[in-house]
């Protein structure tokens, strides 16, 4: 025999986003959507993290790379481009 509990969030406090894998609460006062909120919840951020800070810092050269190419496709503007590009997060070795 199987029991199962739900937990009714209260409707003034969420609302309800969908996304392709099905409804996700979300807080009102949040400006994401369904898969930033699946994401926050099954990537923890901080010291508990299930992400090494190698892999962040993948992420950070990954994003550099896009600000430069970006740029030189005139597809971001220059306030943007320096706004990622002179982040110090991919000069920490």
């Amino acid at each position: 025999m199987t029991t199962s509990t739900s937990t009714t969030l209260p409707q003034q406090a969420f609302r309800t986003e969908h996304d392709s894998m099905g409804d996700v609460p979300v807080a009102i006062d949040k400006y994401w959507c369904a898969q930033t909120e699946r994401s926050r919840i099954n990537f923890l951020i901080g010291p508990l993290a299930s992400m090494p800070n190698e892999i962040i810092l993948a992420f950070a050269y990954l994003k550099k790379a896009a600000a430069y190419t970006n740029n030189n496709l005139d597809v971001m503007d220059a306030m943007g481009f320096g706004n990622c590009y002179n982040t110090e997060a991919c000069e920490a070795e």
